[in-house]
């Protein structure tokens, strides 16, 4: 099953896929179970090896049925935060139609600065309509919905306080492209380009030379992320850049009615980058260098 997004919310459903994946994701639970007294790094299920790998894997589970079975209400209720629905009818379709088109894009990196107090309206009405529920604990959620609120009236709660780490201006937003031109990278490497032409190729979109590029990877960014982090973001850039070949040559590979799986998260990174995001996180990369 590929799911890649509310955007694809009403996508068609395959109704028995679904039911494995509850079935899996309630067999896991039971073999998770610490009252059972299965040693947690014996667990064994399915391929899953250990406790942790079964957390991760039903989270994924859960996700992928949360957005395939509501992810239309999750559309219609971000509708209902948006300016737009004012003096509309709470039954409207247009509301999750809205909700859906205002977080369709894939890239967040250039999403519109002046979005950010309609970003944090959403967040707040999200965890108040009972979203908050299956992720947060009580009141870590309360904490959070306070910490956005308060942003609005110009206040600061320590939950949302940036930490001083002796870094200047804004290296956070900065490595966050750089990052993303690195993934860009191992895309291309992953459709079978030597790694030498796609970091010329980098080098070129982003105005740095390739020693720079180099330098992105093996030692800017592990000043702000961790080497496992960088590892998964090239793992499924390349995994990414391969489906991209695949399609070029096989267009309806992984459609419906063919039996190929795709992760969600490789889905995601295939479009961002074989849909011509890379040219608007350039330009948003560039004008963020000139910022204080």
């Amino acid at each position: 099953m590929l799911l890649s997004g509310l955007a694809y919310a009403r996508d068609e459903l395959d109704r028995s896929e679904l039911h494995r994946m509850l079935d899996e994701l309630l067999d896991l639970r039971e073999h998770t179970d610490p009252k059972i007294g299965n040693p947690p790094d014996a667990i064994s299920f399915r391929g899953v090896n250990g406790k942790n790998a079964a957390a991760e894997r039903a989270i994924l589970l859960g996700s992928s049925l949360l957005q395939a079975s509501a992810g239309w209400a999750l559309n219609h209720l971000i509708g209902r935060a948006l300016s737009t629905a004012v003096g509309r009818s709470l039954d409207s379709h247009e509301l999750e139609l809205e909700g859906c088109a205002e977080y369709s894009g894939i890239n967040g990196l250039d999403r519109p600065s002046d979005k950010a107090t309609l970003d944090r309206t959403v967040l707040v009405a999200l965890l108040r309509d009972g979203f908050d529920q299956p992720l947060f604990p009580p009141n870590l959620a309360m904490e959070l919905k306070g910490a956005l609120r308060a942003l609005d009236f110009g206040e600061t709660w320590p939950l949302v306080n940036p930490i001083k780490r002796g870094l200047h201006g804004n290296a956070f937003t900065l490595a966050q492209y750089r990052l993303a031109a690195i993934e860009y990278l191992y895309f291309l490497v992953g459709q079978g380009i030597k790694k030498h032409v796609a970091a010329t190729s980098v080098s070129a979109l982003f105005g740095v030379s390739t020693e720079t590029v180099r330098s992105w990877e093996s030692r800017e960014l592990l000043r702000v992320f961790s080497k496992d982090n960088i590892s998964e973001v090239i793992n499924t850039a390349k995994q990414a850049g391969a489906l991209f070949a695949i399609r070029r040559d096989d267009p309806d590979y992984a459609t419906e009615g063919r039996t190929e799986t795709i992760k969600a998260n490789v889905y995601h990174v295939f479009r961002k980058f074989s849909e011509g995001n890379i040219n608007r996180i350039v330009a948003a990369y560039k004008v963020a260098l000139t910022k204080p």
